[in-house]
């Protein structure tokens, strides 16, 4: 019995636990792709306006 965990003596109460458990698990797998995702599309938008706003600092100074 390695490996399985008895959480109570009803069936249908370890079913239930062991579907709501997996739920979580899909729901965390979701968070972290959509994280990816954004990631992968603001980063580079933020850079961007990071380095024009750093361009629009220096351009002050030149001036």
């Amino acid at each position: 019995m390695l490996g399985q965990m008895l959480l109570s003596e009803k069936l249908e109460d370890n079913k239930v636990a062991a579907e709501w458990g997996q739920k979580q698990a899909e729901l965390i797998e979701k968070g972290e792709r959509i994280t990816q995702e954004m990631i992968k599309k603001y980063i580079p938008l933020i850079q961007a306006r990071c380095a024009k706003e750093e361009d629009g600092i220096q351009s002050d100074v030149r001036h």
